[in-house]
């Protein structure tokens, strides 16, 4: 493949070292480019519909988020192969939304398993390790965040319904009760 004119970005992200630009094409193409150049430095079809690049800030890694999975990758620019990180890839039923803590520690993915929605969290040391189910709703959960202080999780649902919850209790928590 040698142009990427035709294809639609789903995703640009910037590296944590600002040496790289991330993209993820809707056709699940994984391209980087030279900051200092805007060249091309590496591009990897993956063949899965593309929906997010998550940019790890402490560490060279890069997460590639597809309709059904996630992959991790090593971006660290002095190796340039860009290798997949099994440890950190995982795949789901379908996934509506991902977000990762400010502290880089857990990783909560909106998807649906046995026809219900739920947020699985995920601890990321290291490798990817289930932490917890949360079932903040009945409907598909179109938004996570995350509290600075990464204590509280926000989510909303296709409904506009907002839930919040406390990380380490799983409290469901009313809205007035925290400053974000």
């Amino acid at each position: 493949m040698q142009s990427t004119d035709e294809e639609r970005p789903e995703s640009i992200a910037m590296g944590n070292n600002e040496q790289r630009i991330y993209m993820l094409t809707e056709t699940g193409i994984l391209v980087i480019f030279s900051t200092e150049t805007l060249a091309i430095v590496y591009q990897r079809p993956f063949h899965r519909i593309g929906k997010e690049i998550i940019p790890f800030r402490r560490s060279e890694k890069i997460m590639l988020i597809f309709e059904q999975d996630v992959i991790c990758i090593d971006s660290d620019p002095k190796r340039a192969d860009y290798q997949t990180l099994p440890q950190y890839s995982t795949e789901f039923n379908k996934i509506f939304c991902v977000k990762l803590t400010f502290d880089e520690k857990k990783l909560a993915v909106g998807t649906i398993t046995s026809s219900k929605p739920q947020i699985q969290i995920f601890t990321v040391d290291d490798r990817l390790q289930f932490y917890k189910n949360l079932r903040p709703s009945s409907d598909t959960i179109k938004f996570i965040d995350f509290s600075v202080d990464n204590d509280y999780m926000m989510t909303e649902d296709i409904k506009g319904n907002v839930n919040f919850f406390e990380m380490h209790t799983d409290r469901n928590i009313d809205e007035k009760a925290i400053d974000f």
